[in-house]
């Protein structure tokens, strides 16, 4: 997550080549590395994740998914990656 915050594609690309887990939940807000990347507006992370395999489908406990924060944010860009990515609405 923190390579995420920070912007570090290449450094999450090799993290999860060495076997960390793309979808690991943090157990302070209960949402993926995926959401941070699009609650940020950071594209190319958002589509990193994407093609590492993060699940666009992932839901929180209350609800949230990756789709719906992007639509928050208006990001029609990150809707776009999501839904080519198979996102269910």
């Amino acid at each position: 997550m923190i390579a995420v915050s920070a912007k570090k594609v290449d450094t999450v690309r090799l993290l999860v080549k060495l076997g960390a887990p793309v979808d690991q939940v943090s157990s302070i807000s209960g949402k993926t590395a995926l959401f941070s990347a699009i609650n940020s507006g950071n594209n190319d992370m958002v589509q990193a994740l994407v093609d590492l395999k993060a699940n666009v489908n992932f839901h929180t406990t209350d609800g949230d998914t990756p789709l719906k924060a992007a639509q928050k944010g208006k990001q029609t860009v990150l809707i776009a990656i999501l839904t080519a990515a198979g996102v269910v609405q």
